[in-house]
């Protein structure tokens, strides 16, 4: 859009009076496909549905507001997932679910991400990362229960870590490893307020002789820097 701009000066120490300018300027929209998305994966509850995962959508660390962009879901057949075709699965199946995110107003074209749904019949080979249990803590492991606005972006590995322990189908407790098992994805990391942590099965081989899928989601507070 563009948009007329008004700039008031105001002079001090060896210069006095004001001078306005006004100058036309063109504020191009952001584009869609430079956004980071994500979905999680989801299981299978055992009959037919929309199985819907909603994107984190987010641009330099800040949150794209959700009325900024519409969102529609696609099968491997680019056929839209709705109430009339939902997603079915068999014994040990999964389906890939597309992610079609369509900006508009301050937001343009278009960007795609993706999510598996994946069959419990699985489970014997498939760790479900939807029960971890998760910690936040900082680079001397210790727990901590909130983060302080830095003014840049939060991030795994140089702010916090995440430490991630899940049990299988017997109930045996494992301590997974980041990039082997699972990967941290952040939403919402710079302003004050709540951040979402994302981890996310990788569904590489890993601890337990299992491939671990699906995906849990943790809400780590930010908060106001104290000027002292």
């Amino acid at each position: 859009m563009t948009e007329k701009a008004r700039c008031r000066i105001k002079f001090i120490g060896n210069y006095k009076g004001t001078k306005t300018e006004t100058e036309t300027f063109r504020i191009e929209p952001i584009v869609m496909s430079d956004c980071n998305m994500i979905s999680m994966d989801l299981w299978y509850a055992g009959k037919p549905g929309t199985y819907v995962s909603k994107p984190y959508v987010s641009y330099d660390g800040y949150a794209v507001p959700t009325s900024s962009y519409t969102v529609r879901y696609y099968d491997s057949d680019d056929k839209e997932i709705s109430s009339g075709n939902k997603i079915e699965l068999g014994e040990g199946d999964t389906a890939m679910v597309m992610v079609l995110v369509k900006g508009k107003g301050n937001y343009s074209g278009e960007g795609w991400t993706y999510y598996t749904v994946y069959d419990r019949g699985l489970l014997g080979d498939y760790g479900d990362l939807s029960k971890a249990k998760a910690d936040i803590v900082d680079n001397n492991e210790e727990s901590i229960s909130k983060l302080e606005y830095t003014g840049g972006e939060l991030c795994v590995g140089k702010d916090f870590r995440v430490t991630v322990t899940c049990a299988d189908e017997t109930a045996k407790v494992y301590t997974l490893k980041q990039g082997e098992d699972y990967d941290v994805f952040c939403h919402s990391n710079i302003n004050a307020g709540n951040m979402t942590i994302i981890i996310q099965g990788t569904g590489r081989l890993g601890a337990g002789g299992l491939r671990w899928h699906g995906a849990s989601k943790i809400s780590m507070p930010i908060v106001a820097r104290t000027i002292k």
